[in-house]
């Protein structure tokens, strides 16, 4: 209703009480005396409108506000609700939270910022010019007065933690800001923080969604670089018999930084390397490639492992984004038995001897990429008829059992001797076995085995002595 219908009402419903009472005092006037008090119940019907039409006008207006603003209150939580119902961008439903709570309050602009831990970082404003929403921002956050601003103000709370605050403001001079106001901006809070809720669930779950399809990405990827990183290398070549193993602990990606590989130099020579490049997934896929076949390279140029060692490192150093030391043992074996290797930090290769015992490789360096001209000495033993020779990471080596207790190299050892009736093909396989066994269950990192055993007799050039 509007006010001049208002008036209107008033007016009517004063007339009707002035004739009500006209007629009263009429029917109250004795007859005998009605002649000469004519004109008394149309003065004090007169009297009583003056008096009371000022206040009925003024209940009615009261009425009228109190009716205008429950449909304000109605309508803005209605509209919160429909927003929340419909829109799920964290963005959007500020947008709308803070257009309707200047405008249900009859404010000139509005805001509302969002920086408690739970909430995160956010802000919507409504009729805040850009150049005065730094200043606007301001005001949101602090509570104190302002000479030029009337402003309600309320927290956005989630329990006892602060996520945020909502203001409207109107410029001076106004009307000041009724209680019922701040109360419809509480309530209203209360819808936002369920609306910030909503909507931080679904940034977490698109977020998860992300990170699951670029995991899946990723383990696709790294399942196709592992056919050509590790090579399904021979049973065996001239008077050697080889079996490998690769055993991934990882369940994001199927590839570490463990590789194995082995092949030809010319007639009756083969190039046998095993690595451990630091790192997993595609990060550590990529330097591992560049290891594997940046080695190739080498070792084709130049007969010295020691020399490839060198040249490796080197180009390893020379890799800015290839961060992180990588240990190696790369050797050249001869089908005279003759094993030249060059060692760079990696762990000790095992040579078990058919007549008995085990010897473990003297290191000849350190990892590679720590020092740019870094230089690598090199050992050459002999494998006779049934001696083998074991290549492993440290996911072998450093295993624990029940008692925290390392495995380490004197382990590996005792274990590869346990296993000399086991055929060269199933070794690998077998010491794994065995090592799995003592540690109770599953390994705690990637492992890599490769094992080369003599199978027939030959004369073997004279070793050099390890250095010391």
């Amino acid at each position: 209703m509007d006010q001049k219908n208002l008036r209107w009402a008033a007016i009517g419903t004063a007339f009707a009480l002035f004739a009500a009472v006209d007629l009263l005092i009429l029917l109250l006037t004795p007859a005998q005396e009605r002649g000469i008090s004519l004109w008394l119940p149309p003065a004090i019907s007169g009297l009583v409108v003056l008096i009371t039409l000022p206040s009925l006008l003024q209940i009615f207006e009261k009425q009228q506000e109190s009716i205008e603003r429950q449909r304000r209150e109605i309508a803005t939580l209605h509209a919160m609700d429909t927003a929340i119902a419909s829109e799920m961008e964290l963005g959007s439903v500020l947008s709308v939270a803070v257009r309707e709570a200047t405008q249900a309050l009859d404010g000139e602009h509005g805001g509302i910022l969002l920086y408690g831990k739970a909430a995160g970082r956010a802000e919507a404003f409504h009729n805040v010019p850009p150049d005065q929403k730094k200043a606007f921002r301001a005001l949101v956050r602090r509570d104190r007065p302002d000479e030029a601003w009337e402003v309600a103000r309320v927290a956005l709370r989630r329990g006892d933690e602060v996520l945020g605050h909502l203001a409207v403001a109107k410029r001076r001079p106004c009307a000041p800001f009724a209680p019922a106001d701040t109360t419809l901006l509480t309530d209203l809070t209360a819808t936002v923080v369920v609306a910030v809720k909503n909507a931080r669930a679904l940034e977490a779950a698109r977020h998860l969604a992300s990170v699951e399809q670029e995991l899946v990405r990723e383990r696709r990827v790294v399942q196709a670089l592992q056919e050509g990183l590790l090579p399904d290398i021979p049973t065996g070549a001239g008077s050697f018999l080889f079996s490998k193993l690769y055993e991934a602990q990882s369940d994001e990606a199927e590839v570490g930084g463990d590789i194995y590989d082995l092949f030809p130099l010319g007639p009756d020579r083969w190039g046998v390397m095993i690595a451990d490049v630091s790192g997993k997934g595609l990060a550590a896929a990529r330097k591992t490639a560049m290891v594997k076949y940046s080695l190739r390279s080498f070792a084709r140029q130049h007969a010295s492992p020691g020399d490839v060692a060198a040249l490796l490192n080197e180009a390893l150093f020379d890799e800015p984004d290839l961060t992180g030391f990588v240990t190696m043992v790369y050797g050249v074996l001869s089908d005279d038995g003759g094993f030249t290797y060059a060692s760079a930090g990696h762990e000790t290769p095992l040579l078990r001897r058919a007549a008995g015992g085990v010897e473990a490789l003297a290191p000849t360096g350190v990892v590679l990429g720590a020092d740019r001209d870094q230089r690598y000495d090199e050992v050459t033993v002999c494998l006779l008829p049934g001696d083998g020779l074991l290549l492993y990471t440290d996911g072998l080596s450093e295993v624990r059992s029940g008692d925290r207790q390392f495995l380490e190299v004197d382990g590996v050892a005792r274990m590869l001797d346990e296993c000399r009736d086991v055929p060269a093909g199933e070794l690998p396989a077998a010491l794994l076995s065995t090592v799995s066994q003592w540690a109770g269950g599953r390994l705690s990192d990637d492992a890599a085995l490769l094992w080369v055993e003599r199978s027939a007799d030959a004369d073997c050039p004279g070793a050099s002595a390890p250095p010391t």
